[in-house]
């Protein structure tokens, strides 16, 4: 590999590593939230009901909540937690 590919490499693992631990933190910080339930949250993001959230289900709901992130991240984000790689997140996952 190229000094340049490499150094692309090495910004794309600190992005993730950085989202990664955003995710952690917010995770933690609605936990503490006696008022938060994780199923109702899912539900609000599922569009159309189908009981999994895509990357477009992430993005639509971050951009109506002021939230730019780029379908890339939201990608990023789906892939971190999606255990069988279906390129979708069930409520389980």
């Amino acid at each position: 590999m190229s000094h340049a590919t490499l150094e692309l490499l090495a910004q794309i693992l600190c992005k993730n590593a950085i989202l990664l631990r955003e995710v952690d933190y917010h995770k933690e910080a609605l936990v503490r939230m006696p008022e938060f339930v994780v199923l109702n949250a899912f539900k609000r993001l599922d569009r159309g009901d189908k009981d999994f959230l895509n990357t477009l289900d992430i993005l639509l709901f971050l951009k109506e909540n002021s939230v730019i992130v780029s379908e890339q991240d939201c990608y990023m984000l789906v892939a971190a937690f999606d255990s069988n790689r279906d390129n979708k997140l069930s409520f389980i996952e």
